[in-house]
């Protein structure tokens, strides 16, 4: 007897590939957007005219510019106090800069829900920390260049400073956001886990949700057709 072929219907046909198209959607979105936590952490900021050059991305620092390769911000000790000179412009498509009042500062403290972006103005004079140079614990928004995506990245760090001029100092956390979109401080100032971000593609936790989105299509499509 020869063996029936069971035709699938149209309809099942088309729920299972909405399902499949609603899974992959789920995977490109959340394997394009990240929120990284930079390697520095709790990095002293010395009071010396050659300060600490920091590149974000890598977490490499040092004390000079040449030891640091893509060296993103050098908080050192200027006549006045705590100083911030920026990385110049180079091939990037702007100079690497912090949140400000105005284009020649002062640098603005931001607190938790602030959101840092494209909209915001930002300064990259070196004295316009001036802000940050009293005691206190304080989020600094900025701009930069990321050598690894060659685009403009928005983050804050987390800064906290002595009186009167910001000295002893230290940088307690920095986290941005890789794809060139705003990040917004969250509620209550919380730095992610080291290296956090938005499951990229083939972590286990997106994969989880992948099947489960196809499962639940699969069984609405046998409860309608069984």
């Amino acid at each position: 007897m020869q063996a029936k072929t069971r035709l699938r219907h149209p309809i099942v046909s088309r729920r299972i590939l909405g399902a499949s198209a609603a899974a992959g959607a789920l995977l490109s979105s959340a394997s394009m957007a990240a929120i990284v936590t930079s390697p520095i952490s709790n990095l002293p900021m010395p009071a010396t005219l050659a300060g600490a050059y920091v590149n974000v991305v890598t977490g490499a620092t040092g004390t000079s510019g040449e030891a640091v390769s893509g060296w993103d911000l050098n908080p050192y000790n200027t006549a006045n106090g705590l100083g911030i000179y920026w990385a110049p412009q180079g091939t990037a498509p702007v100079r690497n800069a912090g949140v400000g009042d105005t284009t020649t500062g002062p640098m603005t403290a931001m607190a938790s829900g602030a959101t840092i972006g494209p909209a915001n103005t930002f300064t990259s004079a070196i004295q316009a920390p001036s802000s940050f140079r009293p005691t206190g614990d304080r989020f600094m928004g900025f701009r930069f260049f990321n050598e690894a995506t060659g685009a403009i990245n928005y983050g804050y760090a987390r800064i906290t400073t002595t009186g009167p001029n910001g000295f002893p100092g230290t940088i307690v956390s920095v986290v941005y956001e890789n794809t060139g979109t705003p990040i917004t401080i969250p509620t209550g100032g919380g730095t992610l886990p080291s290296a956090a971000a938005i499951p990229a593609l083939g972590a286990p936790g997106l994969w989880i949700a992948f099947l489960g989105v196809l499962g639940l299509g699969l069984m609405a499509a046998r409860r309608r057709f069984s």
